[in-house]
């Protein structure tokens, strides 16, 4: 009887601790896909905006520390403060602009910030403005720096060295103002993309 007793427990801690590790896992997984749909969704809401109302529109990632609230039609930010590897949140915030190029005022419309595991990293692009880290569209659907920089714009959602998960996820802005998603595998240095099996042939 005590032997029975002594087995089962061990099978309820062994159940116990595998269970614990494949949520970790899943909520890693789902906090990945997440963040890569989110971030594109935004950037694909800007870009529309920008078009609707003629004049830049940016998505900025980075947190706001000193807040201008003197005009309240136009609220701005003053200072950021960056994110860093193992924060467990990003900033996403959307402005809008005061011209339809090379705007000098920024006004926030609206932000939101995304929570996620400490084992994922928020990496971008060295070409992606900076102070704040923002990606910018002028009403046109063009990239705001699209006459200085024709190389592609990324922001990646990547596991942090060690980390229990081979998901990744790349956002891609092109010059033109298109917008590629990527869900891939990672492989300790690169996100390679999960393709799409092959079609099976039907009957000839």
């Amino acid at each position: 009887m005590v032997e029975i007793l002594i087995v089962t427990s061990v099978i309820a801690i062994l159940l116990a601790a595998s269970s614990s590790y494949f949520s970790s896992n899943v909520a890693l997984r789902r906090s990945v896909d997440n963040i890569t749909a989110n971030v594109a969704t935004t950037l694909q809401l800007i870009k529309l905006r920008a078009g609707r109302s003629g004049v830049e529109f940016r998505a900025v990632f980075a947190n706001c520390t000193t807040l201008d609230e003197s005009d309240p039609d136009c609220i701005k930010c003053n200072t950021y403060s960056d994110y860093t590897a193992g924060d467990e949140e990003i900033n996403i915030m959307v402005q809008r602009g005061d011209s339809n190029r090379n705007s000098a005022n920024w006004c926030i419309q609206s932000e939101q910030i995304k929570e996620f595991q400490s084992d994922i990293d928020f990496v971008t692009s060295g070409n992606m403005s900076e102070d704040p880290l923002a990606v910018s569209f002028l009403p046109t659907g063009l990239r705001s720096d699209f006459r200085d920089d024709p190389a592609d714009e990324t922001i990646s959602i990547e596991p942090l060295e060690g980390a229990q998960v081979d998901k990744c996820g790349i956002v891609e802005v092109a010059a033109v103002g298109g917008i590629r998603v990527v869900h891939g595998r990672w492989d300790g240095t690169t996100c390679n993309a999960i393709l799409d099996p092959a079609p099976t042939p039907g009957p000839s």
